[in-house]
């Protein structure tokens, strides 16, 4: 978690920028946004990462929120207009607040997370609670935030929407989010039994 005092940091720095901001808790998140009342309002925002009816609530200064009722936070995700803002802000936050790692993804989002947090060391880490090896996992993303897992498990999978980078580093590119593609992924490997030997040998863009 990233410390109620660390994220009340990191919001001043980032709400002297020209982006949206997004506290992620594991059941809402808490944003600022642009033409919304001073009031919390409430919405339920959708995306391909966001559990069903996520619940968002929307305010002006999300400082003056964390002041009267601070929180501590797994992640935190930015947008920004252009890469370059986003840049700026992230040589900033380098520079003022400690034990933190940011991931740079396209199109001007930053996601913000506590240090030594990733995909890949989850990956490591539900590989040892379960006694496998990483070669004997599966792995199946669509950010550049997959990357290392994805290099790393037995059978890396790149959604058919993921950068090329991403599915470059893949053994096995399935079809898009919006294609059900680890469904698919998952009827093609498991409900046939094919071995990850044979996938990697594929390379097979679906």
């Amino acid at each position: 978690m990233i410390p109620e005092e660390r994220t009340f940091n990191i919001v001043q720095i980032l709400e002297n920028f020209n982006c949206n901001i997004r506290l992620m808790h594991e059941r809402y998140s808490l944003g600022n946004r642009k033409k919304v009342k001073k009031n919390l309002v409430v919405q339920t925002v959708l995306s391909s990462s966001d559990p069903f009816f996520y619940p968002t609530q929307f305010v002006d200064s999300l400082g003056d929120v964390l002041m009267d009722e601070p929180i501590a936070v797994p992640k935190i995700d930015v947008y920004f207009a252009t890469d370059e803002e986003r840049d700026a802000a992230a040589a900033l936050l380098t520079k003022s607040i400690p034990s933190i790692d940011m991931i740079m993804q396209p199109n001007g989002k930053m996601e913000i997370v506590p240090q030594g947090v990733s995909k890949l060391a989850g990956l490591r880490r539900l590989a040892q609670h379960i006694g496998v090896s990483l070669k004997e996992t599966v792995m199946i993303g669509d950010g550049l935030d997959d990357l290392p897992a994805i290099e790393a498990a037995g059978l890396g999978v790149a959604m058919g929407n993921a950068p090329l980078e991403v599915k470059r580093a893949a053994d096995w590119v399935t079809r898009s989010n919006e294609q059900l593609g680890v469904a698919y992924m998952v009827k093609e490997h498991f409900r046939k039994q094919q071995r990850i030997e044979f996938l990697q040998k594929l390379k097979t863009k679906q």
